[in-house]
């Protein structure tokens, strides 16, 4: 501080005693003082800031308390949040109290200052209640232009609020209102030209008032004025519902030929009306045939009438008057004609049968003689058309060639031809025209009453040749901004040269100036460039397209500028022809687009496209609201002739487009290269303009207040400095009330008001301590704050660097003081070298630089002896701080390592540890997060790395714009720990195997981490495992994998390996790792085998079938088989499993036990027992019929065996033993051979004879059979 001046200061207060000059405040006001003499201080560091929410649009409040102050002489800055510009500030009463008033919902910043010191900043959010509403306003020009007959100030406005509500809507400089009302939507019409603001006050809340403004312009019509009606504008066609009148059209083509400008105006506020004998009549609207389109008419006018045509657009009229023509059938014109035809490949030649004729008013259209009348039906009569020829000519004979009615072949209606029939029609009609040949053309009128009527002719027409021929290129006006356009013509004819001529036609358009390609560039303003950007087309370009033989009239649309050849080849007739062209005259668009704001919250958009060569628009330009980058809803449109320049009057804020399209191609049939495809790809209609436009809001205006005293003595030298952000439109004027006053009644306390929106601020002086209430006006309306001016003396803030230590020179600092532009005159130096003014500058220092900030009040505010004074800010340049060491590389045998990075001048080092590379001992990068740091943002912290490992780490300054950083490595060193594998309690079955018993680096250490990836060490085996006997398996170490195996067929025992595992580095360990192998389970299974037939003997299946070994079916090859004893020594257990039952084995069930040993471990056995089934073979002996035999000699039956059988064999009395039962006849007895002797003299009759036979194998194993035999007696003969 500058203790001499402050030394002057008191000793010029003990001076002039009770005089407390100004300087002597100054000083006070303007230094901050770090030693007080005489005055409390107040702790600033503990203030509060309490936020008071509003009920309405800026009635929100801040309140600064000091706990424990006392005669505090402090003051409070408010900012928005984030900002360094003072939106408030006030000064504190002595306990340390006060208050923001009037804020918005919003984001404050508050520091409270004293002494020179400042207290860390406060954030305080301030909300309200109330809920904004919004509008539209929408603005209605006047419907004609200035002096029009018919002018009326129409204009309208028209307001919308997005809410119900009770709302005032008034035009005050019109002195128009609605009164309260609860209406969502007004509008005030009947205004005049002129510039108007539309209020909306909505007074829903008796505590809330709120006023909007809109502002708007009414503008008058500005379109083209009404034609001068002439007699071309008229065409009489013969009414369709009356022969004997007239239907008078203003419209054919659907072309208004009146006034197309205008078209819509007259039909929607205009009128249009005729009048003859005394009455008027209003036109029709709808559709009439041969026109296309809806078109205005007058129905049924007679003819030979004076008659008065009047047309209005609702601004003026024009009026036009002639004697209605007669109507005469009597007559009619024909015409020759020879096109060449694609279908014949030669000359099509025709004749047209024209009823027209020319008007007896000089320029009206021609008349029709001749009309369809669609309330004739073909029962009453039509008109009927037919055209003869003469054979043979000179003769008189005329023969019919063709009859046709009213509805064929007919020639469309237009503003210079008539109606009528063509013969033929076309090429497929079966006849031509003969040069040199007579015909007759007739026509019947059965409709009208018209009597026949005819003309002959001789067809003298030179026929026509290919239009190929007489091929030429015209160059035109293109679209597409850029580019040019070329049209077919013939240098006979023109663009209608080719028309009804061509079918199916090819098209190449080629380079001649060595051009093989082109892309198309991005262009705007036109829309169809987007699809076209980065679009290539090859030459040559070739297309196809079929006429069909009727207008053809082809352009080539989209060209890059060059050199050209078109090439066009009937394919019907296989004709070509070519032309070629320079394409030279190109379309550009230079679209300036100015945006003015007309009123409060309306804009006039001016454009004009700068356009060259491009083709005419026939539809009006227009503005469409923009949505999301597209086109959207209709916003205005503009109604010039002019299309391509005007203006948009009374345009809201918003992203819009103006639109031109519809370009004029005069009926062409167009291809568009930049479209491509095939056929006519372009008719040009619907391709469009858009150029991009955005109306940005006006920003309302606002104000921000500072309030202080010049003299603390004198209570009347306080003084509010406001100034005001935002577009202020028309005037300003600021006014002050005090608080206890009503602004809209009273009268205030001072004013300025000024027609210069440039003066953003003013200085209410000579104020007294205590509230007021200022308003700023303009011609958008106003806004107003309560503003508090408390006397006393404010400590002011210290000036402040953003960043008070940069580590590389040349870095961007904002130095400021939280001081307001309006109220202190505030300049920066470096040395004597002025280098700024504000409250805030920006500087590049290179090295430690001190700046001197002066600052004064203003000596507009009218404060006398206004002394200045100074402080300073210092900003170091820190070039060690761009080369921060963190210290040598460590090598430590851990892998905790302490890192102290170097620290800044000003304060300890903020910045970041971070991670540049992890590698393992083989140089294998690892992942980055494998390194722990105990706090990334610490100077001094503490890494944990892998083992074994090197890592490099980065230290990064990142405070006080501070870049620098250095590297360090630190480095692990390795150890490895081989641990012994005990893998008894996991045994292994060595017939199977297993392929992974166990990997010995799973338990193995390397680096103090578990689990040694295999290719980080090398295996090698101190002692491989023994085995049982000499050439048998082993447990195995697999030295690549670390892997343990035991192969197939291992033996049972206890097998130990040792191993040994070392590093890259050769470090080494050994350890064991024991396998315990035991033998497969064996299991011999009981077997039951049967029934066997003990006849004949057989083998049962092998006993080795259901035994299993290891849980499997044995294999043969693996076991060994031993037999035991057989119960029956018929049985005999063979080599491989099977038991053989011999031949002659009696019936029984016989036990047969064996044993089964692994032969990988002998004592590995298991002892089961087959059981077998023997049984007899069945024995049946067969009932017998024996006879007759003649009981008077007696005699022998065969034996009773011969059918018996056993095993289904016949027995073999060997075999067997019979046992003879009991005759019936004693004269009867069974032989041991089993034959029946029947004894002499043995009654005749049937006699039975049982018997009994048994295996002798098996006695058991009988069957009974019956002996039936007839004895018969014998012959006696009586002689």
């Amino acid at each position: 501080m500058n203790l001499k001046l402050l030394k002057n200061s008191i000793n010029r207060i003990g001076i002039v005693g009770n005089n407390y000059l100004f300087s002597v405040l100054m000083m006070l006001v303007l230094f901050a003082f770090t030693v007080q003499t005489g005055f409390a201080q107040c702790n600033i560091s503990t203030f509060t800031a309490t936020p008071v929410n509003g009920v309405c649009v800026q009635d929100g409040a801040i309140q600064i308390a000091v706990p424990g102050g006392n005669n505090c002489l402090a003051s409070a800055i408010l900012t928005n949040a984030g900002n360094s510009t003072v939106l408030q500030t006030i000064t504190l009463d002595s306990a340390g109290a006060g208050t923001f008033n009037n804020l918005a919902p919003g984001n404050y910043d508050v520091t409270v200052s004293q002494s020179g010191s400042s207290s860390v900043k406060k954030t305080v959010s301030i909300t309200s209640t109330y809920q904004p509403f919004t509008y539209t306003v929408v603005a209605k020009n006047i419907t004609c232009r200035t002096g029009d007959p018919l002018y009326t100030a129409n204009g309208e406005v028209t307001t919308t609020v997005s809410r119900t509500g009770n709302y005032v809507y008034e035009i005050k400089s019109l002195n128009r209102t609605s009164g309260p009302t609860n209406a969502t939507s007004w509008t005030f019409n009947n205004l005049s030209p002129g510039t108007y603001q539309v209020t909306i006050t909505e007074n829903s809340s008796p505590t809330c008032i709120v006023s909007k403004d809109q502002g708007f312009t009414i503008s008058n019509y500005t379109g083209g004025k009404l034609q001068t009606f002439i007699p071309g504008n008229i065409m009489e066609l013969l009414s369709t519902t009356n022969c004997n009148a007239w239907n008078i059209v203003l419209n054919t083509n659907g072309v208004f030929n009146y006034d197309n400008v205008l078209v819509n105006k007259v039909l929607t506020e205009g009128s249009m009306t005729i009048t003859y004998g005394g009455n008027t009549y209003n036109r029709k609207n709808s559709t009439l045939p041969g026109i296309p389109g809806t078109v205005p008419y007058f129905e049924n006018v007679p003819p030979n009438t004076p008659v008065t045509i009047k047309i209005s657009d609702g601004c003026d009229e024009r009026t036009f008057s002639y004697t209605t023509d007669p109507i005469d059938r009597d007559d009619f014109v024909y015409n020759l004609n020879s096109t060449y035809s694609s279908v014949l490949c030669g000359a099509l030649n025709t004749v047209t049968v024209e009823q027209t004729r020319p008007s007896n008013t000089p320029g009206v259209g021609r008349y029709l003689a001749y009309r369809p009348n669609p309330l004739v039906t073909p029962a009453t009569g039509t008109i009927t058309y037919k055209i003869y020829e003469e054979q043979p000519l000179n003769s008189g004979n005329w023969v019919l060639l063709e009859a046709i009615d009213e509805t064929s072949y007919i020639i469309g209606l237009t503003s210079d031809s008539g109606i009528g029939r063509i013969f033929p029609n076309n090429a497929n009609a079966g006849y031509n025209l003969v040069q040199g040949n007579r015909y007759r053309i007739e026509i019947v009128d059965n409709s009208c009453g018209t009597p026949v009527i005819h003309k002959d002719f001789i067809f003298n027409k030179t026929p026509a040749t290919h239009p190929l021929s007489r091929m030429k290129l015209s160059q035109g006006n293109s679209v597409l901004d850029g580019t040019g356009y070329v049209s077919l013509e013939t240098t006979d004819l023109g663009p209608i040269g080719f028309d009804y001529t061509l079918g199916k036609t090819r098209w190449s358009i080629e380079r001649t100036d060595g051009v093989n390609s082109y892309t198309y560039a991005p262009s705007n303003p036109y829309n169809l460039a987007t699809a076209a950007a980065t679009k290539t087309i090859n030459f040559p370009y070739v297309f196809e397209t079929d006429y069909a033989s009727l207008q053809v009239r082809q352009a080539f649309d989209d060209l890059p500028p060059g050199d050209y050849k078109i090439v066009g080849t009937d394919l019907a007739c296989n004709i070509s022809g070519s032309a070629t062209i320079t394409v030279s005259k190109l379309a550009s668009y230079n679209p300036v687009i100015k945006v003015t704001a007309s009123s409060c919250g309306a804009n006039t958009i001016t454009f004009d496209m700068g356009q060259v060569n491009t083709l005419g628009l026939t539809n009006n330009t227009r503005l469409y609201n923009a949505v999301n980058g597209a086109k959207g809803t209709l916003a205005q449109t503009y109604t010039s002739t002019d299309r391509y320049k005007g203006q948009f009057t009374n345009i809201a804020p918003g992203d819009y487009f103006i639109v031109m399209n519809d370009f004029s191609t005069s009926g062409m049939s167009v291809h568009s290269l930049a479209v491509g495809g095939t056929d006519r790809n372009s008719s040009v209609t619907g391709r469009e303009i858009l150029v991009p436009v955005t109306v940005l809001p006006r920003e309302e205006v606002k104000f921000t207040t500072a309030s202080l005293y010049c003299d603390p003595n004198n209570p009347n030298s306080g003084i509010i400095v406001v100034s005001t952000t935002g577009q202020a439109v028309g005037f300003i004027n600021y006014k002050i009330w005090p608080s206890t006053a009503n602004p809209d009644t009273d009268a205030p306390l001072d004013q300025y008001n000024t027609t210069n929106v440039t003066e953003t601020s003013h200085i209410f002086k000579n104020l007294s301590a205590g509230k007021y209430i200022v308003r700023v006006i303009t011609n958008c309306g106003f806004t107003q704050q309560e503003v508090i001016l408390a006397n006393g003396i404010p400590t002011l803030p210290n000036p402040t660097a953003s960043k008070p230590e940069i580590c590389a020179p040349g870095k961007a600092v904002v130095l400021s003081v939280a001081l307001s532009d309006a109220v202190f005159d505030i300049v920066w130096k470096n040395g004597a070298t002025q280098i700024g003014t504000g409250s805030s500058v920006n500087v590049n220092p290179t090295v430690t630089t001190t700046y001197t900030v002066t600052y004064a009040l203003k000596t507009s505010l009218g404060c006398a002896n206004v002394t200045p004074t100074s402080a300073n800010v210092t900003v170091t340049v820190n070039t060690d701080a761009g080369t921060v060491n963190a210290g040598p590389d460590q090598t430590l045998a851990g892998t905790t390592f302490t890192m102290n990075a170097k620290q800044l001048t000003s304060a300890n080092s903020q910045g970041t540890w971070t991670v540049v590379s992890v590698k393992d001992v083989n140089g294998n990068s690892l992942a980055n997060n494998t390194v722990q740091i105990t706090n990334v943002n610490v100077y001094n912290t503490q890494v944990i790395i892998p083992a074994a490992s090197t890592v490099e780490m980065k230290w990064t300054v990142t405070n006080a714009d501070c870049s620098g950083s250095d590297n360090v490595i630190l480095v692990s060193t390795e150890s490895i720990d081989a641990i012994d594998d005990n893998m008894s309690s996991t045994p292994v079955v060595g017939h199977a195997g297993n392929a992974n018993v166990v990997n010995i680096l799973t338990n193995d250490v390397l680096n103090g981490t578990p689990n040694i990836p295999a290719a980080s060490v090398v295996i090698s085996i101190v002692t491989p495992a023994t085995p049982v006997s000499p050439g048998a398996n082993v447990p195995v170490v697999n030295t690549t994998t670390g892997v343990v195996s035991v192969p197939a067929g291992t033996p049972a025992g206890t097998y130990v390996i040792e191993y040994k595992i070392c590093t890259v580095n050769n470090t080494c360990d050994t350890a064991k790792v024991t396998v315990v192998v035991t033998a497969a389970k064996i299991d011999a299974v009981d077997d039951n085998y049967g029934p066997i037939n003990g006849y004949v003997g057989g083998n049962t299946p092998s006993v080795l079938t259901n035994d299993t070994l290891n849980g499997q079916p044995v294999k043969p090859s693996e076991v060994n088989l031993t037999p035991g004893t057989s119960s029956n020594p018929g049985l005999t257990m063979n080599p491989d499993g099977t038991i053989t039952v011999a031949p002659q084995t009696p019936a029984g069930t016989y036990t047969y036990t064996y044993t089964i040993c692994e032969k990988l471990n002998p004592n590995n056995c298991d002892t089961a027992t087959a059981t077998v089934v023997v049984t007899a073979a069945k024995i049946d002996a067969v009932d017998d019929n024996y006879g007759p035999i003649n009981g008077y000699v007696g005699g022998n039956t065969p034996s009773v065996l011969t059918n018996d059988t056993l095993n289904g064999q016949p027995v073999k009395p060997s075999e067997v033993n019979l046992t003879p039962g009991t005759s019936s006849n004693p004269g009867l007895t069974m032989n041991p051979d089993g034959t029946i002797t029947v004894a002499p003299q043995t009654p005749a009759g049937t006699y039975t004879y049982t018997y009994t036979i048994c295996e002798k194998l098996n006695p058991n194993n009988c069957d009974t059979a019956t002996a039936t035999v007839v004895v018969t007696a014998a012959k006696i003969d009586a002689v």
